[in-house]
């Protein structure tokens, strides 16, 4: 296991290397959120995971249907979705 220190739209990994992506109230905190979804879909390896969770309490807290617009054109497809309105995990994996 590897830990590293980046900015989310320059990961210091090659394309397709990472198994899986958490996400866990941060999407709305990047300001540039189109340039680093497609740096998650670059280092992704086919068929891994881009998970995100929104809880109700944070502040800038957007609604699963927000993140999904978000989300799918950066080449990503909606898998699962767990929780509710108030907390939610999205699944996402790389469109075919």
């Amino acid at each position: 296991m590897e830990t590293h220190i980046a900015n989310a739209y320059e990961l210091p990994l090659d394309d397709a290397t990472i198994d899986r992506a958490f996400l866990i109230a941060v999407l709305p905190e990047i300001s540039d959120q189109a340039r680093a979804l497609a740096e998650l879909h670059r280092v992704l390896k086919p068929g891994g995971l881009l998970s995100i969770t929104e809880e109700f309490m944070d502040p800038d807290y957007p609604f699963a249907f927000e993140i999904i617009r978000r989300v799918e054109p950066a080449g990503f497809k909606l898998d699962q979705r767990f929780g509710n309105f108030f907390l939610y995990t999205l699944n996402f994996r790389e469109e075919a």
